[in-house]
């Protein structure tokens, strides 16, 4: 929905709460409705209509090394083809380029449902680890794969989007190691692994993408503060 500069006026209206459910067991829910009107590149208007849903589950572990294990699950609606003259993908208020949603940036808050399980460890005094394991579909095949800066994941060769199709939702998985090194507040190192593998969506030979490879990537930084 974002492709042409369209027009928009919209509202989000949401809420969250967080919280306690047994001394070791913490909860964080967030749900966010949207609302108003679009005007695409043509200028023809449309109802937008859209939401998101966020929730998690910690559980912090009396161990000298696993610190917590969280679970956490986001849906964010897409384009419904049944409902013409509305809009329905949801558009992330506080979007950038690099957001929390996969440590490739392979999905946004955007016609999504993604699942996530991760662990927190300390390997030693002064080496944090985060390990995580992502699962991502498509809320809605009638609408466009998004990454985390909100651009459509495309692909050319004079495809369209397998819209109404039957095409599968299953985009893929990943898996990610973070480490983060030093006790320094104002100087910190980190470095990280992720493995892609693509699901039934990328390799699915009737649209011609046929991608069946499995995508590493690798980064290593510094912060400092003063």
């Amino acid at each position: 929905p974002l492709s042409g500069n369209p027009e928009l006026d919209v509202y989000n209206f949401g809420t969250r709460m967080e919280g306690k459910l047994s001394r070791p067991l913490f909860y964080h829910w967030m749900f966010n409705y949207q609302v108003g009107e679009m005007k695409d590149a043509t200028g023809k208007g449309f109802d937008f209509q859209a939401y998101n849903f966020v929730g998690s589950l910690d559980y912090f572990i009396n161990h000298p090394v696993a610190r917590n294990l969280g679970i956490e699950y986001s849906l964010s609606t897409g384009d419904d083809a049944t409902t013409t003259g509305r809009y329905e993908t949801f558009i992330p208020p506080f979007a950038n380029r690099h957001v929390r949603s996969g440590a490739m940036d392979w999905m946004s808050m955007m016609n999504a449902d993604m699942l996530t399980i991760y662990l927190f460890a300390d390997l030693h005094p002064k080496v944090e680890s985060l390990v995580e394991y992502h699962k991502f579909h498509l809320n809605s095949e009638d609408s466009a794969w998004y990454l985390a800066d909100l651009s459509p994941a495309w692909w050319g060769g004079g495809k369209d989007w397998p819209s109404g199709m039957g095409a599968s939702k299953d985009i893929g998985s990943e898996l990610d190691l973070h480490l983060r090194f030093g006790d320094d507040p104002n100087r910190k190192f980190s470095a990280g692994y992720s493995l892609f593998f693509p699901g039934k969506l990328l390799r699915d030979v009737d649209w011609g993408w046929k991608r069946d490879d499995t995508v590493q990537w690798a980064y290593l930084q510094t912060e400092f503060k003063f």
